[in-house]
C-alpha cells in the first residue's frame, strides 16, 4: 500500500523528493504514472502525519514522528481527552492499479487502516519549537486555531517491541474497514462490535449487527477524527490491537 501525502504549496517538499516503495523511484513517479489529473511531480505536498524516518533525505537531521491538527478537528481531539498514550490509527481512501499503473476498473475501492502513533507528548508551535519538529507544516505554517502537533513513542506501550509510530508494510483484510459485501460503498464499514455506540460523530448512526462480534455502520461524512473510548472496552480493545499489530516487525519509530 502506498499512502499519498495530500497536495498543498508552501512547505517546500514535493512529491519528487519522496521515495516510493519497491522500484517506482519517487512518489512523483507515481503520481506521474497513474495520470493524476490534480498534482505532478511538482506537485508540493502536506507531509502529515509524517511516520517514516526514509521519506527524509537528510538522515543527520534529527527527526521523530509527527502528526498536527489545527481549528475544529484539533478542538475535537482536545474535547475527547486525547492525551499522552492515545493512539492514533490513520486510514485512507486506497484504489487498486494493475501492472501499467492504471486503476482496476472492476476492483472496490476501500477505507484501509495504514498508519499508526501512539502519542508521547505533544506541543502547541506558537510556543517553543523543538530543533526536530521545525520542518513539520504545522510548524511551518502556524496560523489557524488550536494548533496541535504530536509526537510519537519510540515503542508502543502495548507492544513494547513494536514502532510506536509507522505504516504497515502491506494490505491485510486485519485493515480493511469497508464492508467487504457492500460493492462501490467504500464508506460502510465492519468494525469489532465494541465500536457500537463509542464512536463519536457516529451518536445517531445505524448500526447492524454482523457476524457475531462485528457490527456494521455508514461511516460518518462529517469528521475525519473518530474517537473510541475504551473505558468499558479494554480488554475487547487490547486482543483486537494484538491482532492487528502481529504482523508488524520488532524495532523502534526513531
Amino acid at each position: 500500500m502506498v499512502s499519498l501525502p495530500i497536495p498543498e504549496e508552501g512547505n517546500g517538499l514535493r512529491y519528487r523528493d519522496l521515495p516510493a516503495p519497491g522500484s517506482i523511484g519517487t512518489l512523483g513517479d507515481l503520481v506521474e504514472r497513474i495520470r493524476s489529473k490534480n498534482v505532478n511531480s511538482r506537485t508540493g505536498v502536506h507531509l502529515d502525519p509524517d511516520l517514516r524516518r526514509e521519506l527524509h533525505r537528510d538522515k543527520k537531521r534529527p527527526w521523530r514522528p509527527l502528526f498536527g491538527q489545527r481549528d475544529a478537528a484539533a478542538k475535537h481531539l482536545e474535547n475527547q481527552g486525547v492525551a499522552d498514550g492515545d493512539l492514533f490509527l490513520f486510514f485512507g481512501w486506497f484504489r487498486r492499479i494493475d501492472a501499467d499503473f492504471s486503476y482496476q476498473t472492476l476492483a472496490h475501492d476501500e477505507h484501509v487502516l495504514w498508519g499508526w502513533l501512539q502519542i508521547d507528548l505533544s506541543f502547541d508551535p506558537e510556543g517553543e519549537q523543538p530543533e526536530w519538529a521545525r520542518h513539520h507544516p504545522h510548524c511551518i505554517q502556524k496560523k489557524g486555531k488550536n494548533n496541535r502537533v504530536y509526537v510519537g513513542r519510540r515503542n508502543l506501550t502495548f507492544a513494547p517491541s513494536k514502532p510506536g509510530a509507522g505504516v504497515f508494510s502491506g494490505y491485510d483484510l486485519r485493515l480493511r474497514l469497508t464492508h467487504p459485501d457492500h460493492g462501490r460503498q467504500r464508506s460502510y464499514w465492519r468494525l469489532p462490535s465494541f465500536f457500537q455506540g463509542r464512536l463519536t460523530y457516529h451518536a445517531t448512526a445505524k448500526w447492524a449487527c454482523d457476524l457475531g462480534k462485528m457490527a456494521s455502520v455508514s461511516s460518518a461524512k462529517i469528521g475525519q477524527e473518530f474517537v473510541l473510548q475504551t473505558a468499558r472496552c479494554e480488554e475487547e480493545v487490547a486482543k483486537w490491537l494484538e491482532k492487528l499489530f502481529d504482523p508488524v516487525s520488532d524495532g523502534a519509530s526513531y
